[in-house]
Formats: C-alpha cells, structure tokens, sequence
C-alpha cells in the first residue's frame, strides 16, 4: 500500500473516533429539582434530605421545601427522601437530556408514634412526708460512721451532739435537750430506755438501718408530747419483693480499745405459690478492750455486744402481715478508777493526775459493768377494703 494511502486511512479513522472520544470526556451537568411538602397540611418540609443513590449524593431542601441536586447525567435515578416526623419515601425520577428536570412534588405521610409513659417514683419515709425541719444519715454517710453507737453516729449531724459516759455509752441530745425530752422510734416502736440518767444510753443496733432521721424541734410533737427536743427514726430497709437470696457483711475495726465488728445479714423473697413472702436474719458481734490515754489504759472500760433481729413479712393485693423481733444485749465495763466510796475518795481522784491502778490492754471485762438486754417485737397487719378503707 503506498504510504499516502495509508495516511488517508489513519485520518479517516480518526475523524470518526474523535467524536466519540469527545463525548465521552464531557461532564454531566443535569439539574433535578423538586419540592417536599407535609401530605397531611401541603406545607413545605424545609430541611428534608434528599439522597440519590446511584451518585451518592443528595440535598437539603430550603425554607420553601425546594431542593436541587446536580451535577446529574441522563438516566434513571432512585431517590430516598427523609424527615424527622414523616415516613420514609422512596421514588423513582429519570433525567433527561435537557439541562434542568424538575420532579412532581413529593408528598411525605406523618409518621406518628406513641410513646410509652414514663413513670417516675420516689420512696418517701415518714418523716420526709412531714414539712419540717430534719436531717439524716444514710447511704456513704451512714456508712462512714459504721461501728459507732447510736449517740456517737448522731453527732456528724448538724445541731446535735451527745453525753458521754465513758468510751462506750454515749447519749444523744438535740439542742441542749435529750433523755426523756427525745423520741427514739425504733422501726416504727418507741423506745423506752433513756429516760434514767446520763448512763442509760439508747440500746439499738446502728447496723438495723439504712437510714437514720433526726426530726427537730416542736414538729416532732405528732409523735408524742414529751419531743420536745426531737425524734430520732431508726429505719430498716424495706423488705425484698423481687424473687432471689442476698445478703450483706459489715467488717469493722478500730485502734483504739483494738475494736473488732462485724455485722451481717440476709434475706430471701419467695416466688411461685409462695410471692409475696419474704424473711430477713440480721446479727452483730462487736468487742472492744480498754480504751487507751496517751499514757495508759483505762482498767474496765472494755464492752461487748451481742445483737440479733428476725422479720418475717408476707404481703398480697389486699392484706398484709410483718413480724418483726430484735434483741440488743450488751455489757458495759465501768471504769474503776472512776468508782469512789466517799467524797474524799472522790476529791483524792480529782487531784490524782493518773489512776493507782495501771494494767496493760485486756479484753477482760470485770465488776462493776453495766448487763443490758433489749427485746423488742412488733406486730402489724392490714386488710384494705374498697368499702371500709385500710
């Protein structure tokens, strides 16, 4: 083939290709646009999101409901169309070869859904239902102070302190009042066992309770005339009603007097036949040897603790019964170098700057103590009637 020949071929070809190459390379610049609107109003849904899928890409309609998605080529498109209320609409759009398409107008159905009700619950003690002056121990707090008596628990709390006889016996007082011008309500029980001098001391097992209410003032008057000074509440846990087994071990030590306690419990709520019944074992073992002065120990000044309690409670739809028992048992020594026979006795003790008597640290607890025992029981049950009340 001569060589002109084959270079009229070459051009020939080419002029037929690059056409073809040219058209290829050229951007897609169709423009769709549409307008969202509400199907049951026909407002304008601004802000709805308009994704084309097969570009992966998409638009925000405006104010007016109007979007505009480009750059598109020629062809079918699918398009997913969204708005927080509204259904979810698939639609179908094809774009021509003209430069701009517009769409109908979308109409997007509400999408109502109906939420749950949320309901919000507060336990209230009895003393929280009184508008009054009151303070409490519980959670962290209560913890903290875990192994105290009553008296030396109270007294993290503003506006009370205590009398103390003794590293061990120890009696509250709320604002310069206590003995028989305070209420101690033990679950629900009036205590009456601090009414006889400053050597009495409340005898309830801090470790019963979760929480420990101080009611000041004349308020404290619902719960008897003589509150003067205020009530004390001592308030168990409620009994378990979900079905299972648990329980819990307090571990308690302290240097001085080498204090060892430990306090536990558990407790069950039945299931099957038998919902609606549950029991509760509560015990605490705590000793405590002498107390120590910078310089000596106190002779006698040791006391142990045995206490115990046992709740048993069974409740339905329209009646209910709980029993509860508890015994607090305590021995107290007395100090001896505090124990006179006359007033000189007691004047030579005054001016005598250490005790005659110094042994080293015992757990021995020797004449005189104190030998207490507290039994406590209570009773209560309830039927509840549409037509006589509870």
């Amino acid at each position: 083939m001569p060589i002109y020949r084959f270079f009229i071929t070459v051009l020939v070809l080419a002029s037929h290709l690059l056409p073809l190459t040219v058209l290829g390379q050229q951007p897609c610049s169709g423009v769709l646009t549409g307008r969202v609107v509400g199907q049951d109003n026909g407002q304008a849904l601004p802000g709805a999101s308009v994704y084309v899928r097969e570009r992966q890409t998409g638009a925000v309609a405006d104010t007016a409901g109007q979007f505009r998605v480009t750059p598109l080529c020629p062809g079918n498109y699918t398009l997913t169309i969204e708005y927080i209320g509204y259904k979810t609409l698939t639609v179908s759009a094809t774009v021509g070869t003209d430069l701009l398409t517009t769409m109908p107008t979308v109409r997007l159905v509400p999408d109502n859904h109906t939420l749950q009700e949320v309901v919000v619950t507060e336990h209230r003690s009895e003393a929280q239902k009184l508008l009054q002056v009151q303070t409490d121990l519980s959670g962290n707090a209560l913890n903290a102070v875990r192994g105290q008596s009553l008296g030396e628990s109270l007294k993290s709390l503003p506006g009370l302190y205590s009398i103390q006889t003794g590293p061990s016996i120890s009696k509250p007082v709320i604002h310069g009042l206590y003995s028989n011008r305070i209420i101690t309500l033990n679950n629900g029980v009036r205590q009456e066992d601090q009414q006889w001098g400053t050597e009495h001391a409340p005898q309830i097992d801090p470790f019963l309770a979760t929480r420990i209410t101080v009611i000041k003032g004349a308020a404290g008057i619902r719960y008897g005339s003589d509150a003067i000074g205020g009530v004390i509440l001592i308030e168990p846990a409620a009994m378990p009603t979900a079905p299972g087994l648990g329980g819990e071990l307090n571990l308690v030590g302290a240097t001085n007097g080498r204090q060892q306690t430990a306090s536990g419990l558990i407790e069950q709520a039945l299931g099957g036949p038998l919902t609606g019944l549950s029991w509760r074992v509560q015990g605490t073992l705590k000793k405590v040897g002498y107390a120590r002065t910078p310089d000596y120990f106190l002779e006698n000044s040791s006391y142990h603790e045995t206490n115990y309690s046992a709740a048993l409670n069974y409740t339905r739809k329209n009646a209910g019964i709980d029993l509860f028992y508890s015994q607090f048992a305590t021995r107290i020594g007395l100090f001896r170098g505090a124990q006179v026979g006359s007033l000189a006795d007691f004047y030579a003790a005054i001016a005598r700057p250490e005790p005659l008597s110094q042994p080293g640290f015992s757990y021995a607890l020797d004449r005189p103590y104190q030998d207490v025992q507290h039994d406590l029981f209570r009773l209560r049950a309830f039927v509840r009637s549409d037509r006589w009340g509870r």
